[in-house]
């Protein structure tokens, strides 16, 4: 569909284990040259995936998923120190239902993390799930 409607594609790798992260990068990245998101619940697992591409080929065409509140010191660390370039941002949290609360979410502290990171692409993921924070 990407080549038919000229529309960019993203593979989304969600894993739940650091092991299968790897493995299904691996094997992701050998099928396709679209770029990867590095997907999973749990941050040792897109730490573990960024630690064994950093360096690689792989590693431009990789995109963290995701920047958001709940971004340790220890994942900005890894970020930096795998050169990751890419990221998506995520002003989504249970704290900042309104959009006036999620700009502050992300010019205040989303923002800021993401530059010590060294992430220079970003893109911005606002997670609308209902319809009232819409408005």
């Amino acid at each position: 569909m990407s080549a038919k409607t000229g529309n960019p594609r993203i593979v989304d790798v969600i894993a739940d284990t650091a092991e299968s992260a790897i493995n299904y990068l691996e094997f992701v990245a050998s099928c396709y040259d679209a770029p990867l998101l590095v997907d999973s619940s749990l941050s040792q697992a897109r730490m573990a995936a960024l630690r064994h591409f950093r360096g690689s080929e792989i590693i431009p065409r990789l995109i963290f998923n995701s920047i958001d509140e709940h971004l340790s010191p220890e994942e900005e660390t890894c970020l930096r120190e795998c050169r990751v370039i890419n990221a998506i941002v995520q002003p989504f949290s249970n704290r900042a239902i309104r959009p006036r609360d999620r700009l502050r979410l992300l010019e205040e502290e989303l923002l800021p993390s993401t530059e010590r990171t060294g992430v220079q692409n970003v893109i911005l993921d606002v997670g609308v799930l209902d319809i009232p924070s819409v408005s």
